[in-house]
């Protein structure tokens, strides 16, 4: 038996009579978008990384990704991760140790295009059946990240982040998943393209000073 899902709110009936579990898990098949429905998902994927107002929020899922990937980066060549902090004004830090020269290097500039990356696989998520795998997937990363994180308003910005893939993952319809996905995915490639370019506006101004 599979989840019933409602028709009127897009959202799963959890009773226990009607619940399948391992639905969560089960390859669907991809969203049929409509040109509407896309121009729709772009326009709420702008809203959410453009704007200052929304952007103050948004960017701070941005920068938690961004330091997930120094720290993915890190632990994949061979270093330790010792923590890792997001700040209000959208700074952080992933502070590892280790030997050799290419982990430094490749821990250091991961950061930057791991926006991209994640959004870039969500999107692939989507269009291949597997959104509620990525919600899950994404849900229990984030729940391991808070091993390694050290300061409250790092806490804070990561469960808000799993509260809603948790959410996602266990009450939303397959097409609500994949359209807040897709929303999700365009987002952190705009994302991971603002944060390029303010860090060469901050070493071109730098470089002028």
């Amino acid at each position: 038996m599979i989840p019933h899902r409602s028709c009127q709110t897009g959202f799963i009936d959890t009773s226990p009579s009607s619940f399948d579990w391992s639905a969560l898990f089960t390859r669907v098949d991809p969203v049929d978008i409509s040109l509407p429905v896309l121009l729709g998902i772009l326009v709420v994927a702008a809203a959410l990384s453009i704007p200052r107002a929304t952007w103050q929020w948004f960017g701070l899922f941005t920068t938690l990704v961004h330091e997930l990937g120094h720290a993915v980066a890190a632990i994949l060549t061979g270093r330790v991760v010792h923590g890792i902090r997001i700040r209000r004004n959208h700074s952080g830090d992933a502070l590892s140790s280790g030997r050799g020269v290419l982990g430094p290097v490749l821990s250091g500039v991961m950061g930057y295009p791991a926006p991209a990356i994640v959004g870039a696989a969500q999107l692939w998520c989507v269009f291949n059946g597997y959104t509620s795998i990525a919600l899950f997937a994404g849900g229990v990363v984030l729940l391991l990240t808070l091993l390694v994180i050290r300061n409250l308003f790092g806490v804070l910005v990561v469960l808000a982040s799993a509260a809603v893939s948790a959410a996602l993952w266990f009450y939303a319809a397959p097409e609500v998943q994949s359209y807040a996905l897709l929303v999700l995915g365009i987002a952190l490639l705009v994302g991971s393209v603002r944060g390029l370019l303010t860090v060469i506006s901050v070493h071109w101004l730098c470089s002028r000073s």
